[in-house]
């Protein structure tokens, strides 16, 4: 596991693997216009030097009265996160986590300060210390669990084409320029509840 010795705050994230992250055009099948989205999957873990499971467990609980319980159904201990807005369009986009959109409001906000400091340190972790297993890249779950309604393979006329957008999607550089993505957008929607 990767492991990030944070100074600026008690969440260390070193339980944490398989990250992958995507940024993708999609249309809105109800008004036939372009969305960005903007994906990330990441298998939370407790281990020797941190909590980060429950910790990301705790976060979701504080606010269960307003999101419920809260799971990435495919897997509980992956935490799958996804922002949407209308494409070049300059508006504070939704945030959702397990498919489930997060509102911001007073009880969410333990959430989404954990959220932003997630992929705060995810954006700022080295190559090395990504955490990313070749059996969950190329497996099912790898092809399945980043955009969460599709496959990987939906979108692959070929091994090869398959093969070359999973080593991207699940690539450090890529996911740190996602995570980087998604934190700017998180910022941008608490910013926008603090006015």
């Amino acid at each position: 596991m990767g492991f990030i010795k944070n100074m600026n705050n008690n969440i260390n994230f070193t339980g944490i693997s398989n990250i992958g992250g995507l940024g993708q055009i999609a249309v809105d099948f109800r008004t036939m216009r372009p969305l960005q989205r903007r994906y990330m999957i990441a298998q939370l873990t407790n281990d020797f030097y941190g909590k980060d499971y429950d910790k990301y467990r705790k976060a979701v609980n504080s606010c269960k009265d307003i999101i419920g319980e809260n799971s990435f159904e495919l897997e509980p201990h992956f935490m799958h996160i996804m922002t949407e807005k209308p494409l070049k369009e300059d508006v504070v986009p939704k945030l959702f986590l397990n498919s489930k959109e997060i509102p911001v409001c007073d009880k969410t906000l333990k959430l989404y300060e954990f959220l932003a400091k997630f992929t705060r340190t995810i954006s700022k972790m080295k190559p090395e210390q990504y955490d990313i297993k070749n059996d969950f890249k190329y497996g099912p779950d790898g092809d399945m669990f980043v955009m969460g309604d599709s496959c990987i393979s939906d979108f692959c006329k070929s091994k090869e084409q398959y093969i070359a957008t999973t080593d991207k999607i699940y690539n450090a550089d890529n996911v740190k320029k996602v995570a980087k993505a998604i934190n700017d957008e998180i910022q941008a929607k608490m910013e926008k509840f603090f006015d």
